[in-house]
């Protein structure tokens, strides 16, 4: 997989990013990674943040819980739509929160 540019190619191909982790059964602790990476970049103190840091709370929630099943479509599903919605979230406030949205985006690099 390459590079994601920007937020909006993430969330655009997070479910073909998601998908081979999930086909390996190592989509949980992928998205632990990616929301331990990420949350250090949110602080409570960032206002701006909150809707960004808010969807890594239900993300890292969901990913806590999942089982690790291997070929499991329903959770993936569920982790596409979660992973989409937070990477178009952070492209929006990319403009707002720059330094914040572009750790997001190294964090779904490295992870995702």
């Amino acid at each position: 997989m390459a590079a994601a540019s920007d937020l909006l190619e993430a969330a655009q191909d997070a479910w073909t990013n998601l998908e081979p982790f999930a086909i390996a059964g190592s989509l949980r602790s992928n998205l632990i990674l990616f929301c331990n990476q990420a949350i250090a970049s949110f602080p409570q103190a960032l206002e701006k943040g909150h809707p960004v840091a808010n969807w890594l709370a239900v993300l890292m929630g969901f990913a806590e819980t999942m089982a690790s099943t291997a070929g499991d479509y329903s959770l993936l599903r569920i982790a596409a739509q979660y992973v989409y919605r937070l990477c178009l979230m952070g492209y929006n406030l990319s403009g707002v929160i720059p330094t914040e949205t572009t750790a997001l985006l190294d964090a779904y690099n490295d992870n995702l």
